[in-house]
């Protein structure tokens, strides 16, 4: 089960604009979460866990350290959406909880999220999102979606950009004498 991540089309489309390395950092987290849907122990099933939400954050540290480096468009609309997330500490904010969750297991070896204990008859451990228990995978899936959405914004955002840049510099102002 893997993350088709990249569109050769739209990497021939954006160009520089383009996220490669990041969406190539991001197709990563499709093990992961094969691990953890046919995992038979915790063990197995915790570390694909957070070999997984640890993948998500680092596709976007690449997409701020790698692929931005290549391009200013690309650069300036990353620098807009990273405001946009660190303004937004809210507990409902994928950026925040992906943060929070990739610190907390890295630092203190547990989860923000509560983790209900799988039983006889429920394959895999489930997470206290918010109000309801959501099973683990699930909550990593949605991880992904979210910085892939992002990566997406991200890319049309510097692709537009880009646009504006090069309509700017093929007008030219007439001036008579």
């Amino acid at each position: 089960m893997g993350y088709r991540c990249y569109d050769s089309d739209r990497k021939a489309q954006f160009g520089l604009c383009y996220a490669y390395h990041a969406r190539k950092a991001l197709a990563d987290v499709g093990p992961h979460i094969a691990t953890m849907l046919t995992a038979t122990r915790f063990n197995a099933w915790n570390g694909a866990y957070k070999a997984g939400v640890v993948s998500c954050r680092s596709a976007l540290h690449v997409l701020q350290k790698v692929d931005c480096e290549g391009s200013p468009f690309l650069k300036a609309a990353t620098r807009e959406r990273y405001s946009i997330w660190k303004t937004s500490e809210q507990a409902e904010y994928p950026f925040f909880q992906i943060e929070q969750e990739r610190n907390s297991l890295l630092k203190e070896n547990r989860s923000t999220f509560l983790l209900e204990e799988c039983d006889k008859y429920d394959n895999e451990p489930r997470l206290l999102v918010g109000t309801n228990f959501v099973v683990g995978s699930a909550v990593l899936r949605s991880f992904v979606q979210w910085v892939l959405r992002e990566i997406y914004e991200i890319e049309e955002s510097a692709f537009l950009k880009r646009r504006v840049q090069r309509v700017a510099l093929r007008i030219r102002p007439l001036h008579r004498k």
